[in-house]
């Protein structure tokens, strides 16, 4: 639990530096649906219930943000505290691969 507080307190710290990323007004949500074809953890079928990490680097993809509302297209990179979602990613010997999923949390993500 130690690990999982110290994490969010990082991330928190960190939305400054993100927000000041290339597009600084479309970068940190808090609900996403998102695909695209590249790298994620954690890997497989995953039903999140409660804090857990998600990271992605698409190479080609598309993020939908529901709260607030915009679009990332294209190559992206992303790392979430999703509280609740589906995501699914291929396995870690199969990567890259195509992702998928549907995420509510504290989401922050950067075109490449």
């Amino acid at each position: 639990m130690k690990g999982v507080a110290f994490t969010i307190a990082m991330l928190l710290l960190a939305i400054p530096l993100v927000s000041s990323a290339e597009s600084p007004e479309n970068n940190t949500s808090f609900a996403i649906d998102t695909s695209g074809y590249g790298y994620s953890f954690p890997p497989g079928l995953v039903f999140i219930i409660g804090p857990q990490i998600v990271t992605w680097s698409y190479e080609d993809g598309v993020t939908k943000s529901i709260i607030p509302p915009f679009y990332i297209n294209g190559s992206q990179r992303g790392v979430a505290i999703a509280f609740f979602g589906v995501w699914s990613a291929p396995g870690l010997l199969a990567q890259p691969g195509n992702i998928s999923g549907m995420l509510v949390g504290i989401i922050f993500m950067v075109p490449k």
